[in-house]
């Protein structure tokens, strides 16, 4: 759509011109139009804060009283740079069109202009606009293209430079490639890892990609001033290069001591601007101050080990060279191998026996222990994860539902440790699985499934009086929602709201029957906020309200 100014003090030819141009459906035209050059400016200031775009043709008569066309036009460029401007006026002085095309006027038509020349000149405008927009978006998705591809070319050396042993030929011959890169090779630099602690349960695999890139992005934006910076999405980790500027006398930072100083100091500012946008908590380590350039992958693969054992370190920073004091700090919460054994140990034991509400419990209560322990050697996380694996992969191998299983859940992510972000995602997964079992399971866990359902049937029973929700009766028998709605709805063939519903209105029937009670208290003991609420809720099962269902049985 093409935003239309039209601008006269004479009211006559500005609602012909509107009507005009708006019968035009073949010009993809909004008009707007005001009756003096003050009230075209206060219609430009709604426009900037209404419409996603701003003014792109202007036809305006040249003299008006109070501000004239000229100084409008003039006034509407400064703010919107690519206007155009079709200058009208019954004035052929030989001045005003000469300031006319020094403002770079489309046009300038004099009247009475007849309808066929405003509309030919309109088209005109419309089709040079429609062209620069589409060569605009051209050159937007070519700088794209570019940008993309260097980036990725970008990746690629990054990668090989961190995550591969460097030696010095092979530095040599990727020097220029690496200067293109914004990477000076004859400077140390500064590393810095950091990682979200833990996704919320809601956010997709594509959610995840869009807010590291976010991060990473944030990251370079708020730190580029003062030193230069290379991000890289590792498969694990997110990774930032940085280097002193060299020749910028705006910067703090003259050298890697004082930049690692600043660095240190500056990123808890990043990790609360992070939480504040975008409600996510990150950990970072730093390197130290002096990293040469055939020591980074060393580096970094040290740098990652301690961010992930660091699994209870939410929202810190850490460095590298105090990293064996952090550990030592908090060694009085390390997870002993005995322990971990040991609760690995009853799960098996519990699977097997396809106990499976008490596996979940214990699941959960062996992540929870894992959680609150802070250093968690990567050979021991694996350890962890290698045994569950197994543990669910022979299970169901052995009864033969790995496909039924596949179907439902995506089984990569019991086979690939780094396709989960951190050990909150693993845990949900586990749990999640488990649940799946235990639908598949069927018969052999139906005695289980219905003394779940009564226990749900007795909680609704003893709690009436509370507003219940569907998480509260879950937590209550230690499922989630999903699979609970599911499980009771098929041992009792209808949904958890409606024994809700159902318990509700015949214990309001028995106490409406009661003489000395009223229905406000009858209201107020079924947990409904007020005695209207009550009085819809009890006419739409019933029929009829509270009173009268009372006056019914005492007539």
């Amino acid at each position: 759509m093409i935003q239309f100014m039209l601008v006269d003090d004479e009211s006559i030819i500005v609602d012909s011109l509107h009507r005009l141009l708006e019968g035009q459906e073949n010009l993809p035209l909004k008009v707007w139009k005001a009756y003096s050059a003050d009230e075209a400016v206060d219609l430009i200031n709604i426009i900037e804060k209404t419409e996603e775009q701003g003014i792109d043709i202007l036809m305006t008569d040249v003299m008006m009283p109070g501000m004239n066309g000229l100084d409008l036009s003039a006034m509407i460029k400064s703010r919107f740079p690519e206007l155009k401007t079709l200058f009208l006026s019954g004035y052929s002085d030989y001045t005003y069109l000469q300031t006319a095309l020094h403002q770079e006027a489309f046009d300038y038509l004099l009247k009475p202009v007849d309808d066929e020349t405003v509309i030919e000149a309109v088209r005109k405008l419309c089709g040079i606009i429609e062209e620069e927009r589409r060569l605009k978006e051209q050159e937007k998705q070519i700088g794209m293209r570019l940008k993309q591809a260097q980036r990725m070319l970008n990746d690629e050396l990054l990668k090989e430079l961190l995550e591969k042993p460097l030696t010095p030929q092979q530095l040599a011959d990727k020097e220029e490639a690496y200067v293109q890169a914004s990477l000076s090779v004859d400077q140390c630099f500064i590393l810095l890892n950091g990682k979200v602690d833990q996704w919320p349960l809601t956010y997709t695999e594509i959610e995840k990609m869009r807010q590291r890139e976010m991060i990473m992005e944030l990251m370079v934006s708020m730190l580029q001033p003062q030193c230069s910076i290379v991000p890289y999405n590792g498969s694990r980790h997110l990774v930032w290069l940085l280097q002193v500027k060299r020749m910028d006398h705006d910067s703090v930072t003259d050298d890697l001591s004082q930049l690692h100083w600043y660095l240190s100091e500056e990123l808890e500012r990043v990790q609360s601007v992070i939480q504040e946008r975008m409600g996510l908590s990150c950990s970072f380590v730093i390197s130290g101050h002096e990293v040469e350039w055939l020591q980074i992958g060393d580096v970094n693969r040290k740098m990652g080990e301690l961010l992930d054992r660091a699994i209870g370190l939410k929202s810190e920073i850490m460095q590298v060279e105090q990293a064996g004091e952090a550990m030592s700090r908090y060694q009085d919460i390390q997870l002993q191998s005995q322990e971990i054994k040991k609760q690995l140990l009853a799960l098996t034991g519990l699977l097997e026996a396809g106990e499976f509400l008490a596996f979940m419990n214990e699941l959960r209560s062996f992540f929870e222990t894992i959680r609150k322990s802070v250093f968690l050697t990567f050979e021991r996380q694996s350890e962890i994860f290698i045994t569950l694996a197994g543990l669910y992969l022979s299970y169901m191998n052995s009864r033969q539902m790995t496909t039924e299983v596949g179907m439902k859940l995506d089984l990569t992510y019991l086979t690939n440790f780094n396709k989960h972000t951190d050990w909150q995602s693993f845990a949900d997964y586990c749990v999640r699985l488990a649940e799946i079992l235990f639908l598949i399971v069927g018969d052999d866990a139906k005695e289980q499934k219905q003394e779940i359902a009564e226990k749900v049937d007795n909680y609704i029973i003893q709690n009436l009086s509370r507003n219940l929700t569907l998480q509260q009766l879950a937590d209550h028998v230690h499922l989630s929602k999903f699979y609970l709605s599911r499980l009771y709805h098929s041992q009792r063939g209808y949904p958890i709201y409606q024994k809700i519903k159902e318990q509700k209105l015949n214990r309001a029937k028995e106490l409406l029957l009661q003489d000395d009670i009223k229905i406000k208290d009858v209201a107020a003991e079924l947990g409904f906020e007020n005695v209207p609420y009550f009085t819809t809720f009890f006419r739409n099962s019933l029929g009829m309200s509270p009173k009268e269902y009372k006056q019914s049985y005492q007539s």
